[in-house]
């Protein structure tokens, strides 16, 4: 009995662990969509995280501990830095961007925890390459006059280096 339950948990934490190491591809833009240049294209980027020093590659639990100690002067500098103004930047990059293929943009503000969280539409079965937003952005058409949005949400901000034990080898 006690040889199922380890068995049973060690299952149920790694389809937990694997879960988080799945990486979402990129969505496909179809031609079409650049044919039609008519709409207003929304676009918005959401709060950057707070930066930090990431560190990636093989790595034990003491070799986490020195990394993230020698890094700590930079880290300090890294979250004294503004990062706003990248966030207007990017905006206007991808603005700009649009503008030059014929499109309409429309900076928007949006309070994204004011909006309800999206549910898969009913009747739907799963279709290869679809994919659904987990927040209901339906609303922002009618509300900020947009066709389409274009939601930057960046997941981490600052630098990263990779490591091998606690010697970087980037």
């Amino acid at each position: 009995m006690r040889l199922f339950f380890r068995i049973g948990f060690i299952a149920v934490i790694g389809v937990l662990f694997s879960g988080c190491a799945t990486i979402q591809k990129p969505v496909a833009l179809q031609p079409q969509f650049w044919a039609d240049s008519s709409k207003t294209i929304g676009i918005f980027v959401t709060e950057l995280p707070k930066a930090d020093t990431h560190s990636v590659g093989s790595q034990g639990l003491l070799d986490v501990a020195i990394n993230q100690s020698a890094a700590k002067g930079i880290r300090g500098h890294l979250q004294s830095m503004p990062f706003e103004p990248f966030k207007e930047e990017l905006t206007q990059v991808f603005s700009k961007a649009l503008a030059e293929k014929g499109f309409q943009t429309k900076v928007v503000d949006i309070d994204l925890k004011a909006l309800k969280e999206a549910k898969k539409p009913k009747g739907t079965k799963a279709q290869k390459g679809v994919q659904y937003n987990h927040i209901y952005l339906a609303p922002l058409k009618q509300d900020q006059s947009i066709d389409l949005l274009l939601l930057i949400e960046a997941n981490a901000v600052g630098t990263i280096r990779s490591y091998y034990g606690f010697i970087p080898t980037s």
